[in-house]
Formats: structure tokens, sequence, C-alpha cells
């Protein structure tokens, strides 16, 4: 590492790194922290979130879309589950006639 070198400003700069004394934080001469923070996410990761993201979007529209279709899907198993109902009504009575 190059030798530190102290400035009028009272923060000590070297050729990569910047130090400064009071915050005891290491700042990069060209970029912020989030910056920096940003390029260590390896390729694939920023592929994952992404996708997870998307996923969750795509969850949230389906879900919020799709309520319409399953409401009359429901009427319809409704009617079916009633008449099922009906009909093993109408075999009981048929079934206790007989005996």
């Amino acid at each position: 590492m190059a030798p530190l070198n102290a400035t009028d400003d009272g923060v000590a700069y070297s050729s990569v790194v910047a130090i400064d004394p009071a915050k005891y934080t290491v700042q990069h001469p060209l970029h912020s922290r989030e910056e920096l923070v940003m390029e260590m996410i390896p390729w694939f990761a920023w592929i994952a979130i992404v996708a997870i993201i998307v996923w969750g979007m795509v969850m949230i529209f389906g879900k919020s879309s799709n309520m319409s279709k399953y409401a009359d899907r429901d009427e319809e198993w409704q009617r079916d589950i009633d008449s099922l109902r009906r009909r093993i009504e109408d075999l009981e009575a048929q079934l206790y006639r007989r005996g």
C-alpha cells in the first residue's frame, strides 16, 4: 500500500483509499459506498433478484385479475353441490321408503 499523505483538510489520502479519521469509514475516491456494494453482487445473484421481483409481480397481478374468474367458478360449483345434495336427499328418501 502506498504511504499516506496528510493534507490541509485533515484527511489522510493514499493512491487507492481515502480514510476519514473522524468517522473511521473507508471511502473510495471514485465511487460512493452504494455503488461499491452494487458492484460486489455477482451477476447470477442479479438474475435471481430480478426473477424473484418478477415472480412476485406476476403473483400479485394473477391474484387480482383472477378474482372474478374464481367467483364465477364458485357460483357454478355451489350450484353443482346443491344439485348433488338434492339428488342424495332424493336417493335417501327412496331408500327409506323401500326399507
